[in-house]
């Protein structure tokens, strides 16, 4: 039995679903991966809401170039788990654009507008899924939902700069793209370059 898991009243051992969830994080840190798969799956059994394990799962199928494999996964995470980040929708169109499955997608997105829908990394992906169907003049309004939710969203930034410089459109990631460039924790490469 994992550290940290309780046993049950009836002498049955069971498992703490953070256990085995810490058992496999560290299994995949080491390079472990049909290891760390194994233990998030058990950690599943314990949990089946667990959204975090389902999204290291989808991490791990990515890695290996099961693309349809990890859209199944954060296509469930984002269903029924609990603890997942919106950024796991951005994530989700970035396999499913791999998988060739956009527009199943960004159905499923559009599915979980109630719960997601006040994310800027949510508003993003379903940005992001838009670019890749096509559909630009849709992008740009829900990029502008993204920027609206939080001005310094690199994927809304980047994405709707380039929109706006294809089409000449104005675009809020303008002002946001100042802002981002003043966070000193900036998380994107990319945005930094702009900015030299």
């Amino acid at each position: 039995r994992p550290r940290g898991a309780r046993a049950g009243g009836d002498g049955a051992g069971e498992e703490s679903y953070t256990a085995w969830y810490n058992l496999g994080n560290a299994a995949m840190y080491r390079g472990e991966n049909e290891q760390a798969q194994q233990y998030f799956r058990k950690a599943l059994e314990v949990n089946p809401s667990f959204g975090l394990a389902m999204f290291h799962l989808a991490s791990l199928e990515a890695r290996a170039g099961n693309h349809a494999e990890a859209v199944r996964w954060l296509e469930e995470a984002t269903r029924v788990g609990r603890e997942v980040p919106p950024l796991a929708a951005v994530h989700l169109v970035d396999e499913a654009r791999l998988a060739g499955t956009v527009a199943e997608a960004l159905d499923h997105l559009r599915s979980l507008e109630g719960k997601y829908g006040g994310a800027s990394a949510y508003q993003s992906a379903v940005g992001i899924a838009l670019l890749h169907l096509g559909r630009e003049d849709e992008a740009h309004a829900v990029f502008g939902k993204a920027l609206a939710l939080d001005p310094t969203d690199a994927y809304a930034i980047e994405e709707d700069l380039k929109l706006a410089a294809r089409h000449g459109w104005s675009t809020p990631a303008e002002a946001g793209l100042q802002a981002a460039l003043r966070d000193p924790a900036l998380p994107f490469g990319t945005l930094k370059d702009l900015g030299k």
